[in-house]
Order: C-alpha cells, then structure tokens, then sequence
C-alpha cells in the first residue's frame, strides 16, 4: 500500500464495489447453495460441468497462491517479533512453522480448523479496528480528509494497491460455500455475505 498513498481509499473502495458484485452474483443461486466445491458449485449452476472444472483449476491456483503468501507474510511478521524481542531466527522460520500448522489442521477433524479460523480471523479483525481507533484518535481524520481528492490521485497509485486492497476480502464467499449446512440458507446466506463485505469494506475505507 506505500505505493497508493492517498489513494490507498480509492482502491479499497473499487474493491469493494468489485466484490459486492461477484457477491450478488453468488446470491442469484442462493437456492442452490454450494457444497465443498465452493464457487465452483454456482460456476457449474450457472455454466455447466466444463466451466465448473475451469472454476475448479482456477480456485486451486488462487488458493495455492494466496496461502503461499500468507506463510510468507507471517514468516516476516514473525521474524520482526522475534527481532525486537532480541532474538534471531533462521529465514524461513515462520514459513515452515505456519505450513506445518496448516497441514495438521487440514489433517485433522474441520471443526477444529473452523474454530481455529474465526478466532484468527476475530482477532485480526480487533486487531485492524484497535488501530483504526488510534489512527482516528492521535489526529489521522484531519490529514485523511485532505487526502481526498480522487482527481489528483494518479491511476498508478491506484493500480498498486487495488491488488492488496482485493486480497483483502479473501474468505468473503465462506457462507455461501457452507450455505447447504445453514438452516435457511435462501435468506441467511445472502444476508451473512453482504453484511460480511459491508461490514470489512466500511472498516478498510475509514
């Protein structure tokens, strides 16, 4: 995001419109809520069986892609802790501590790998809102308000942290690929995702 600068909000805010879109889509087929074939289950509604496959393919590259960079991420995060606690580790630490977590949840039973995941992402969430607060309350409104000025913000600013911006709602679909163990999944399902995109977007643009 160094690279958006003030146009950080700009991206943030196509993203969100981006992924209100792909979640509407998702809604048209909340009668037919998907199983374990995630998106790929209203691909196939929607397209057919060899549009499913090309969905498929395609989500196990962007899964693989994302968790490769989420153990990334934390193997840096983790190694910056350990720097200002006075300790030093191997490079790939982190990287290899958050693949074997990994293995061991998808190893074993799902409901521990779902608890696992909504207190992860529970505390992350707290985490970003904690520094949203200070952020506002150390003074950040007045020079936010000045950064406001779609017309002077470039588009690469914008293009360099639209990617970001959309990696940041991974996991949105996560009701919709539960939806067939939801009791009324025709009305909660829906429901779960725009207020989970509502709710994640208006935090990310303040």
């Amino acid at each position: 995001m160094r690279g958006a600068g003030r146009a950080t909000w700009i991206s943030y805010l196509i993203a969100l419109a981006a992924v209100l879109l792909v979640s509407e889509t998702l809604v048209l087929f909340r009668r037919l809520p998907a199983g374990p074939s995630g998106i790929a289950g209203y691909v196939a509604a929607g397209l057919g069986p060899r549009a499913e496959a090309l969905a498929t393919w395609a989500l196990l590259l962007g899964h693989a892609a994302s968790l490769l960079a989420c153990l990334a991420f934390f193997g840096f995060y983790l190694d910056r802790v350990l720097r200002h606690a006075g300790l030093h580790s191997p490079p790939l630490l982190g990287f290899l501590l958050g693949a074997l977590a990994c293995w061991e949840l998808a190893r074993r039973d799902v409901s521990l790998s779902t608890h696992t995941m909504l207190l992860t992402e529970t505390i992350s969430v707290l985490i970003v809102l904690g520094l949203t607060l200070l952020v506002l309350r150390h003074g950040g409104t007045a020079r936010d308000l000045r950064a406001i000025d779609p017309l002077g913000d470039s588009l690469a600013q914008v293009r360099a942290g639209l990617m970001v911006a959309v990696l940041s709602f991974i996991g949105f679909e996560s009701a919709a690929n539960l939806g067939s163990e939801a009791v009324r999944p025709d009305t909660v399902v829906p429901r779960a995702m725009r207020v989970a995109v509502g709710c994640a977007g208006v935090l990310f643009l303040v």
